[in-house]
């Protein structure tokens, strides 16, 4: 019901959705809304625990990805996964504003089997190590908790040795 105002609206700032038990369905239609909206004027997102699976994160991606005003996003503790964190990578690419992005407590770098073994895959680190390299505006990235493994950790180690804005990182756990 939201988003067909969301694409039209120039003056919300601020939006609160927490704690409304959203579906990718009705996430994907407001990034959708906020992303064809010239207008959008909201500068930061608090999307922690919301449940936000690698669907409702490519949406968010593209979103992200155009949006000329939005400075800080947190995506702690959802389930953005590898895909998600490759979504995201993909808009790091192209956004010139975001300057802070938590994305702790997401398994983009891995997931436990049936064995509870963990199984790292480390595409989804890759692709926001190959973002801090053309990205000249992110100045905090919180990674913690996201299984990077030791391919995902490597990749994120090197795009450090060429990224010279980032000034706070967070690789605990």
């Amino acid at each position: 019901a939201l988003a067909p105002w969301l694409r039209v609206n120039g003056a919300l700032t601020e939006i609160n959705l927490k704690a409304n038990s959203l579906g990718s369905p009705d996430w994907c239609a407001i990034f959708n809304a906020l992303r064809d909206n010239k207008q959008n004027k909201i500068a930061e997102w608090d999307l922690r625990d919301q449940g936000i699976g690698a669907e409702v994160t490519k949406a968010l991606g593209e979103y992200v990805a155009v949006s000329s005003v939005l400075t800080s996003l947190n995506l702690y503790d959802n389930q953005i996964g590898v895909e998600g964190g490759k979504a995201i990578g993909a808009a790091l690419h192209v956004n010139s504003v975001l300057t802070d992005l938590n994305l702790s407590g997401n398994p983009i770098g891995g997931y436990y089997n049936d064995d509870y073994e963990l199984v790292c895959t480390p595409e989804g680190p890759a692709a926001i190590a190959d973002a801090l390299h053309v990205n000249g505006v992110l100045t905090s990235l919180d990674l913690a908790g996201n299984k990077l493994g030791d391919e995902g950790a490597r990749a994120i180690g090197d795009a450090l040795h060429v990224n010279s804005v980032l000034t706070s990182l967070n690789l605990e756990y």
